[in-house]
Order: C-alpha cells, then structure tokens, then sequence
C-alpha cells in the first residue's frame, strides 16, 4: 500500500495530524489498533491488567506452558529411572556378560 502524505483526520474526534509520527500515535500502527480517543478508562485498565499478568507469567499461555514443561521433565525423569533400573537388573542378573565380577576378599 503506497504512503499517504497528511493531514489526517480522525473521524471518531474530529481531530486533524499533520505531523506522520503523532497521526501514527493517536491511530495506532496497524489497522486492528483503536484510535486512542476511543480507548476508555475501563478498558485501559483492563489492558494494563493483562500486561501485568503476562508480565508475572501468571497469564493461561504461561501457565499452561510451565505445566506442560513439568509434565515433561517428570515424564522424562521417570524414564531415565526405568531405564537405568532395568541396566542394574540386566547387570546383577548375569554380572559375567558386561565384564563384572563380585568382589573377593572383603568383608
């Protein structure tokens, strides 16, 4: 889409940009962005309520991501038990194969 040179008229207040940079502030950057004039209390305050969630990582991805993590590393764990209990069964069941030999001459 090829740049359009001001003013720029915001048809929700009324107010006219000349300057791109401030015209890009009061509309936003993306086409989705509500213009700042039609930004209520409430709903800035919801905003910087999500913001404070996302930046505590206590928001649902976060959460869902950090379980997910856990579940993992606890499948992984359990895993690595299984596998190694089964080598020392293997090792103990028949010590000759891998090399081993019982201790002499201790007590």
């Amino acid at each position: 889409m090829a740049h359009k040179p001001g003013p720029w008229r915001c048809f929700h207040c009324d107010e006219v940009f000349t300057d791109e940079d401030a015209a890009r502030e009061h509309f936003g950057t993306v086409e989705c962005e509500d213009p700042i004039c039609g930004v209520t209390a409430e709903r800035y305050r919801e905003v910087e309520r999500q913001l404070a969630s996302f930046l505590s990582e206590t928001d649902a991805a976060s959460t869902t991501f950090y379980r997910l993590g856990a579940e993992h590393a606890a499948k992984e764990r359990a895993a690595e038990q299984k596998g190694y209990d089964r080598g020392l069964a293997d090792a103990k069941a028949h010590p000759e194969t891998l090399g081993l030999m019982l201790a002499t001459g201790t007590p």
